[in-house]
């Protein structure tokens, strides 16, 4: 894991020179708070659309959707690290850049262990997101890794103040 947070900092840097990551001269709160709020309305999504895969059968005409909740829960974290980062006055696009940042900022400050903690939670479900979203998958298979990862959600809220 820890190569491969290495490497989100490395897209950080690249995406400083390319100008896809850039610090403001001011924090824009707004934006901030915008953030956060789409953070929370995300894990909120992904929660909901759980609770009917739990309870709605598929005859009534519901599909199970364990593949959105998986993206709203993965949304959330993402728009929690673009918050976390807009707060330090870093502005940017791209998921691998803007984790890249927030790993590099937590370590500036010395929190270490929160840089790997936080940074390989997004990471996996970073990845989690994208197998459910471009692969033909098993509901069931995708349904057992919501649980764990709607605690790691609610989690990296609470760490980035969310």
């Amino acid at each position: 894991m820890k190569r491969e947070l290495e490497k989100l900092v490395e897209a950080a840097w690249k995406a400083e020179s390319s100008e896809e990551l850039w610090c403001e001269r001011a924090t824009d709160v707004g934006y901030v708070d915008g953030q956060k709020r789409l953070a929370r309305h995300n894990l909120a999504v992904a929660k909901a659309l759980n609770k009917l895969n739990g309870v709605v059968k598929p005859s009534n005409g519901w599909e199970k959707c364990p593949d959105w909740v998986i993206t709203a829960c993965y949304y959330s974290m993402h728009r929690s690290v673009l918050a976390f980062i807009a707060s330090k006055g870093w502005k940017g696009r791209g998921h691998e850049a803007t984790l890249g940042k927030l790993i590099e900022i937590l370590r500036e400050e010395g929190k270490l262990r929160l840089a790997e903690e936080i940074g390989d939670k997004v990471n996996e479900a970073r990845k989690l997101r994208i197998a459910a979203s471009y692969t033909v998958f098993s509901p069931e298979e995708f349904q057992l890794k919501i649980r764990p990862l709607l605690v790691d959600v609610e989690l990296i809220l609470e760490r980035l103040g969310v």
